[in-house]
């Protein structure tokens, strides 16, 4: 198995298990879990994504018609279409980088209010909204871990340790009273990792 959008690399897992032994299918399916964990559990992806043919939002991320939130930075927009309708540059704006991890890269339309014969605001609920351009966290190509200077070092060292466990070689040592020590394998997900998933982690609302 081939490394997929890695956030770690085999040497990381290697040095932290301590465990020169361990297998490159091994290293490379526990990492391709670890990455993918993180994704699941943060609602977000930190790797470099091409979408130049559409990305597809989804619904719940389209808010009102005016907020598109996307699970990834913008490295270059090119275009938005709603409704298969394309939105003009100067009708949108957008952050290249979000400035805090805790909150999604959005995009802000700029909206028209219409209103009708009776002067009352009439509102038409927009719920297909496709971004065309690169996303994520540049990286030299899918098998190695992104190389942004922003890409956040914390999900790497997640990474690390979510795929430690993942191997299941990942060996620990439980010291009893007169000194003596028993390696005893470990397959807890640390405390540690999920403190920095928590920070990364998407909000309810974005």
């Amino acid at each position: 198995m081939a490394l997929y959008n890695p956030y770690c690399t085999t040497s990381d897992v290697t040095g932290h298990t301590k465990n020169s032994d361990l297998g490159t299918q091994t290293l490379e399916t526990a990492i391709n879990l670890a990455s993918r964990y993180i994704e699941e559990y943060t609602s977000r992806l930190y790797h470099s994504y091409d979408y130049t043919a559409g990305f597809r939002v989804s619904n719940m991320d389209f808010l009102n018609g005016t907020h598109i939130y996307l699970p990834f930075p913008v490295i270059n927009l090119v275009s938005i279409t709603v409704q298969g309708a394309s939105i003009p540059s100067a009708n949108y704006s957008y952050a290249v980088k979000p400035s805090t991890y805790k909150h999604r890269s959005y995009i802000e339309l700029t909206t028209t209010t219409t209103y009708d014969f009776l002067s009352q605001t009439s509102e038409v609920a927009s719920t297909d909204a496709i971004v065309y351009g690169t996303f994520g966290f540049s990286a030299v190509d899918g098998l190695s871990v992104p190389d942004d200077t922003q890409f956040p070092a914390g999900i790497r060292r997640a990474a690390t340790l979510i795929a430690g466990v993942f191997t299941e070689m990942k060996r620990g040592e439980q010291v009893a009273l007169d000194g003596s020590r028993v390696a005893i394998a470990e397959y807890t997900i640390p405390d540690e990792a999920h403190s920095i998933l928590n920070m990364h982690k998407r909000n309810v609302v974005v």
